[in-house]
């Protein structure tokens, strides 16, 4: 009977199906930004201590290999950069956030594009951006240790993506502005987690946990692909019908 009642409330006020949006959207007089114009935006609203958090943290790798010549320091090498990525998913998640926490979506939603195409512009350009110094990071430190590139980049980027990971998951459950400060906990407990991990570094850097590593190193990846697939649909229900 309740359910009854709730299809028949739904018939009787459920909003009528729209007519010719996409006419007077197309005649409607206002801006029309090109896709090149849109990417080009959305970088430029990146606040720049992400790109400047880049750059330093390229500087301190580069300063490491140059400093670090005993081959036992270069296993410690591993975590001390490691720890350093959550910082990097923090500011991205940051960044991504910044609609909801900020109240930004409404003002987001008035544009051409609307504010999925926005969340998923600004996680791809973080991310190329992200995998773009991770992969410099990678090409150093691989000349420094006796691991190969697969088996080190598993070490390097698994804290990184647990990060990732623990953000997605907050901002898909909050929408205030608090998410900012939940996103910031997850990195600094996986931070100290990878240091308390550290004193056990010469058996979770063996190579009879790499197939360890692959498996999480996977799975990590389809939870977030998850998680940011239902982030850009939860934005959805914003859009005008």
């Amino acid at each position: 009977m309740k359910s009854e009642l709730k299809e028949q409330l739904r018939q009787v006020f459920d909003a009528p199906d729209s007519r010719r949006k996409e006419e007077f959207l197309q005649n409607f007089n206002y801006p029309k930004a090109t896709y090149r114009e849109f990417v080009f935006h959305q970088i430029g609203y990146i606040r720049k201590r992400v790109w400047g958090f880049s750059l330093v943290l390229l500087l301190s790798v580069f300063a490491v290999c140059k400093i670090i010549k005993d081959i036992e320091a270069t296993y410690s090498m591993i975590w001390v950069i490691s720890s350093l990525f959550p910082l990097l998913a923090l500011l991205a998640s940051t960044e991504i956030a910044r609609s909801s926490s900020f109240r930004m979506s409404e003002l987001e939603m008035t544009t051409r594009f609307n504010l999925g195409e926005v969340l998923l512009m600004r996680m791809g350009i973080l991310g190329l951006t992200n995998a773009f110094v991770f992969g410099i990071v990678l090409f150093f430190v691989s000349f420094k240790i006796n691991y190969g590139c697969l088996q080190l980049g598993l070490y390097l980027s698994v804290p990184y993506l647990i990060t990732c990971l623990g953000s997605l998951m907050l901002m898909n459950r909050i929408s205030s502005r608090e998410v900012v400060y939940c996103c910031a906990g997850v990195s600094c407990f996986v931070i100290v987690c990878n240091g308390i991990l550290a004193n056990s570094r010469l058996m979770i850097y063996s190579d009879k946990f790499v197939f360890f590593w692959i498996i999480l190193f996977i799975l990590l990846c389809i939870a977030i692909t998850n998680q940011s697939s239902k982030l850009i649909k939860n934005t959805e229900a914003l859009q005008w019908n």
